[in-house]
């Protein structure tokens, strides 16, 4: 019988070149690479892009279109930090536009809104308030 019990606990070093923080998408995508033991060569074929995109997602230096937002938040598995507040109309417009691979222009034409008053609502201005209701109906009934 032992005189006394000990548990050790350790954690396992991410390996280098991994994300000290997830404080962006391009951040969960480099993390989610790493953690799934794939190079950026083997992802850029699963998301049908140029390896070197990879790279500069990884390194902040590409936004993202909107159809490439979807095809990483469905390889992701989760929708990761976009940037915007998503207690705001504009964020969750954002969020949903992303979570669908929508562009501002495919939002005006559903809700036959102009696509300035679009980019105006996701920089958080004024537009005609009957759009905010639009918007709301859209977002809320996906």
């Amino acid at each position: 019988m032992p005189i006394c019990s000990i548990d050790l606990h350790t954690t396992i070093p991410h390996p280098a070149g991994y994300p000290t923080s997830l404080d962006t998408i391009y951040d969960h995508i480099k993390a989610r690479r790493i953690d799934r033991g794939l190079s950026k060569v083997e992802l850029a074929k699963i998301l049908d892009v140029n390896p070197l995109t990879i790279g500069t997602w990884e390194n902040h230096h590409k936004h993202l279109i909107p159809r490439m937002r979807k095809k990483i938040i469905n390889w992701l598995g989760y929708v990761p930090p976009l940037g915007v507040d998503e207690n705001t109309l504009w964020g969750r417009l954002y969020i949903y536009r992303s979570i669908h691979g929508l562009t501002q222009k495919n939002i005006s034409d559903t809700l036959k809104i102009d696509s300035s008053s679009i980019t105006k609502i996701e920089k958080n201005e004024d537009v005609n308030p009957s759009y905010y209701k639009k918007i709301k109906e859209l977002i809320e009934n996906r």
